[in-house]
């Protein structure tokens, strides 16, 4: 309930103060096990994300942010999953399976930090091919543009789910998990900057 009041309000926020426009909604799955999978310029991109569907988004974040203990009472009630920037976290990962095995949804920023000025995508992370081939969930690959600026133009544009099902039977021996997220899904997000 709390979670449904919060992102009424969070969405009211986005679309008067930072001018929020969304498309491509239609393309995140009502139901069943998903990963969206965002460019990252902002700490107020996962807000972004959660206010763009009415399901329950399970996002990753850094630990770091956890230090305050009613932050991270807030965001253990909100089903934030804290993550070490360094990629090496058997409990993240145990967490996040766990959700997407439920036909929940994770919210991730690949890059695993924001984008510079310039905003090109930067490399990919293995977690996000980790993630979706393990449990062979759906990705939605999301673009954010525009700038967190009063009366501003920031822009979000879903598009067209996919998976990475021609791994689903090899071993983790056969698999390059970095190669497959620069090389399959990063392009999908960088599409989505162009179009």
């Amino acid at each position: 309930m709390l979670y449904k009041i919060l992102r009424a309000i969070v969405v009211v926020f986005l679309k008067v103060i930072y001018g929020l426009k969304t498309e491509g909604q239609e393309n995140i799955p009502v139901e069943g096990k998903a990963i969206i999978c965002s460019n990252h310029i902002h700490a107020l991109d996962p807000l972004v994300i959660a206010a763009s569907t009415k399901r329950k988004i399970s996002f990753l974040a850094k630990k770091d942010l956890f230090s305050s203990k009613l932050v991270a009472l807030f965001f253990k009630f909100m089903n934030v999953i804290p993550v070490h920037r360094d990629g090496n976290d058997a409990y993240t990962f145990k967490v996040s399976m766990r959700v997407l095995k439920n036909d929940g949804i994770i919210g991730l920023f690949a890059e695993g930090t924001r984008e510079g000025k310039d905003r090109n995508l930067l490399p990919f992370k293995q977690g996000i091919s980790m993630l979706a081939i393990k449990t062979r969930s759906v990705i939605v690959p999301a673009y954010i543009s525009g700038e967190y600026k009063c009366r501003g133009k920031l822009h979000v544009k879903f598009g067209k789910p996919f998976c990475l099902e021609e791994y689903y039977n090899k071993t983790n021996a056969q698999m390059d998990f970095s190669a497959i997220a620069n090389n399959e899904v990063a392009p999908r997000v960088a599409e989505l900057k162009n179009s």
